[in-house]
């Protein structure tokens, strides 16, 4: 059991609600801000905590999550800060196809997993194995 922080734009929600599901039923501890946070918490510190505590950040990569100004890149930093190298601990799920060559510079030497199924399918067995 991995302890997970799923990370994606909230325009990707629905998607990302799949992926959550697919995880958790396979038994894996997973942060989704919409199931950990409260509307009436500062959610930074959250967030913080739970990307510290992780053991894979998955990174879903879309228009949405790679627009300038996105959370999802805060988040991003901020897993770049805990681990400079992100070989065997980022997961980065490329949901639309999109040329590695406009992810961020951290994601953008790794290999990233091109969805050509059912993303929630695929992105529990790129976990589980």
């Amino acid at each position: 059991m991995a302890n997970i922080f799923l990370c994606h734009a909230s325009e990707d929600k629905k998607i990302a609600k799949r992926i959550y599901h697919a995880l958790i039923s396979g038994n894996h501890e997973v942060f989704f801000d919409e199931n950990n946070l409260s509307a009436s918490e500062d959610y930074h510190p959250s967030i913080s905590r739970a990307i510290n505590k992780c053991d894979i950040f998955i990174f879903l990569i879309t228009r949405n999550s790679l627009r300038p100004g996105k959370f999802t890149l805060t988040e991003l930093n901020l897993i770049e800060k805990r681990w400079p190298k992100p070989e065997g601990k980022v997961l980065p799920i490329n949901l639309e196809n999109i040329l590695p060559s406009e992810f961020p510079p951290y994601i953008s030497t790794i290999v990233s997993y091109t969805i050509k199924g059912d993303p929630a399918a695929e992105v529990r067995t790129a976990v589980d194995n």
